[in-house]
């Protein structure tokens, strides 16, 4: 059980960090206004509406350490997991408007948040034991 929270808090901090990182990259050629000014504002925020789901991602991998796949198994079941805990919040404040008409924030935030969390699961060592 330690392992796992310490693999889900690793993945969780770095990701409401990174994100906000990728994000600021990714929308800097477009010249939206938007500057590193925001970014504690991002990490804030971030860190706040994802705390139910770092708490989904450490109970979800709780649960994988017992049934015992193989941790490629795991760490793409971790992904998908990852990815729709990272799209929950963003419904819950956008709707469906997220994936239908997108605005021109939330849809490259939802992106970065998805490539960040996903690459942080594959990033560090899940070793779970047994």
């Amino acid at each position: 059980m330690k392992q796992t929270l310490i693999y889900s808090l690793n993945v969780w901090l770095t990701s409401v960090v990174a994100a906000p990182l990728l994000f600021l990259i990714f929308t800097l050629p477009k010249n939206t206004g938007i500057g590193i000014e925001i970014l504690p504002f991002e990490w804030l925020m971030g860190g706040v509406l994802s705390v139910p789901s770092f708490l989904l991602l450490y109970l979800t991998s709780n649960y994988l350490v017992r049934l015992r796949f193989s941790i490629l198994i795991d760490k793409i079941i971790l992904s998908l997991v990852g990815i729709l805990l990272t799209y929950i919040p963003f419904f819950l404040i956008n709707g469906y408007h997220l994936i239908l008409d997108g605005d021109q924030l939330s849809q490259p935030l939802f992106i970065c948040y998805s490539c960040a969390t996903v690459i942080c699961l594959w990033f560090y060592k899940f070793n779970p034991p047994g």
